[in-house]
């Protein structure tokens, strides 16, 4: 069925000129087998990262979203949540369709891009975040520059 579907959203990307042979990317895209799969990083809306990969789950669409516990201070209780290592991300372990289907999913943005193509992420940078989070490493984020301290941009658009 998944190959029926990508076939039929091919032909109807091509037939109304979203898709053209003599786009070089789109005719590299339409070249590859549609079964391969890889990893991709999804930009989603902020505070949508559960939800997505929830959802992309119950397409069955292998999703990834590493988190982290952190507590939490309100003025009546403390609590412990889970909070996602790298917000407004989720990665999907995808082929062609189902990388169609996940950009469906409520609250997705869009897909990461490096030229104006998907990401494709390494599985093995998969495997070593998912490896160091199962060994029981706690990830926090730190930031570099503290406020007030006094920073100096170098060459570039906001240089001096």
């Amino acid at each position: 069925m998944p190959k029926k579907l990508a076939a039929i959203i091919i032909r109807t990307l091509i037939k109304n000129r979203f898709l053209r042979k003599d786009n070089p990317q789109m005719a590299e895209l339409i070249k590859k087998p549609i079964s391969r799969k890889s990893w991709y990083a999804l930009y989603t809306r902020p505070k949508f990262e559960k939800r997505i990969a929830s959802t992309l789950g119950q397409k069955e669409i292998r999703a990834f979203l590493p988190t982290h516990s952190i507590t939490r201070n309100w003025s009546d209780r403390k609590k412990v949540v889970d909070e996602p290592l790298f917000p407004s991300s989720v990665f999907v372990f995808a082929n062609f369709t189902e990388r169609y289907e996940s950009l469906q999913s409520t609250g997705v943005v869009r897909m990461v891009q490096f030229n104006g193509k998907p990401a494709q992420i390494p599985d093995e940078q998969i495997h070593h975040i998912q490896r160091l989070l199962n060994s029981g490493f706690a990830p926090s984020r730190t930031s570099i520059l503290e406020p007030g301290m006094r920073s100096r941009s170098l060459p570039g658009r906001f240089a001096e």
